[in-house]
């Protein structure tokens, strides 16, 4: 993906990357986080992020939600 090594993208795989998106997001200066996909994982960060007091957009190729019909 074009921009995906910029500071600040982060790609959920692992146990490794959930611990450095947690790290990111507690930064003060994350302030915004966009989420790509919106699978149960993907709206579970947005959910996680929304707690921690952060602007957040959710975006997919497709408007169905995870649980959604």
């Amino acid at each position: 993906v074009p921009g995906g090594t910029l500071y600040g993208i982060h790609y959920l795989r692992d146990l490794g990357s959930a611990v450095d998106l947690r790290r990111a997001m507690r930064h003060a200066d994350c302030r915004a986080v966009t989420i790509i996909g919106a699978g149960v994982i993907g709206l579970e960060v947005a959910s996680a992020a929304i707690d921690a007091k952060k602007v957040v957009t959710v975006r997919a190729s497709a408007f169905k939600a995870a649980g959604a019909g």
